[in-house]
């Protein structure tokens, strides 16, 4: 948000083929970002408060594992080790101010996804 680089992002996904099947913008706590699976008690988001884009994507696959696997390629590992050409290693400031998030299985996607969105948000 403060970069002012949400086109930019959205962008690279969709010229990667991956369809926006939801977004919106809203204003997230500390405590609402350090939202834990229920199965794991992991945290699954560890962001800084203050405004954020949402958004889920999808890919020609029914089961999402190629739009995952996908947008974990474009986005680059979460360090700054991460290869030439990604968005966390073009855009990012530091570790935690990483530009984006994405799911890393199905079953985590699911779960972020019912977090942030509700059914009604979630376009086929």
């Amino acid at each position: 948000m403060k970069k002012g680089l949400i086109g930019e992002v959205i962008g690279r996904f969709e010229k990667a083929g991956l369809k926006i099947a939801a977004m919106k913008m809203i204003h997230m706590s500390k405590k609402e970002a350090e939202v834990s699976t229920p199965s794991t008690g992991e945290a699954v988001l560890r962001q800084p408060d203050g405004l954020h884009v949402l958004g889920a994507l999808r890919g020609p696959d029914p089961g999402g594992e190629k739009a995952i696997s996908r947008n974990r390629e474009l986005m680059g590992a979460t360090n700054r080790r991460t290869p030439p050409g990604t968005i966390r290693k073009v855009f990012a400031a530091n570790v935690e101010q990483n530009i984006v998030h994405g799911s890393d299985a199905p079953e985590t996607a699911a779960f972020e996804m019912g977090y942030f969105f509700n059914a009604l948000e979630i376009c086929s």
